[in-house]
């Protein structure tokens, strides 16, 4: 069961590109600077949206497997802007579970997910920004060094 007691929200000026938020490019950058710094893992998305062809198939609640790092970054790299997605990393050790979870990128902020094995959640929320949820705050911190933002802790928030 995941259960992130940590967020931090990352918004466009953090980026390369400050154009605009929730760029492909600037999904890209956030994977590719987290990406040695969790354990091996494959992605999941759900509820993206998204222009063009990469995402057909996971504007669905229910998560779909996406598959390795790289398999995400090139999807990313031919989106223009997310509109909205839920994307997820599940360590290796815990691929073979059922994985019929539902999430939506509006579910509640602290929200539990019932899989084993969930390193990370990032939403792409409205156009607007990046919330990344951890149980771990140390991961965040270290996204934060880089990117600075804002982290949240559940006690916090509720």
């Amino acid at each position: 069961m995941f259960e992130p007691k940590f967020c931090l929200l990352i918004e466009q000026d953090a980026f390369t590109d400050k154009s605009a938020a929730c760029l492909g490019s600037q999904l890209v950058e956030l994977i590719e600077f987290m990406d040695e710094k969790l354990p091996a893992h494959e992605w999941y998305g759900a509820n993206v949206v998204a222009p063009g062809v990469a995402w057909v198939g996971y504007d669905k609640f229910k998560l779909k497997h996406i598959g390795e790092t790289e398999t995400l970054l090139a999807k990313a790299q031919t989106t223009l802007q997310f509109e909205y997605g839920v994307f997820v990393a599940i360590g290796l050790p815990f691929l073979s579970q059922v994985i019929d979870e539902e999430l939506d990128t509006e579910d509640k902020r602290f929200r539990k997910i019932a899989l084993d094995g969930v390193l990370i959640e990032i939403r792409t929320f409205d156009f607007g920004y990046f919330l990344i949820f951890s149980e771990e705050k140390r991961i965040l911190e270290i996204v934060n060094t880089y990117f600075g933002g804002r982290i949240e802790s559940i006690e916090t928030f509720n």
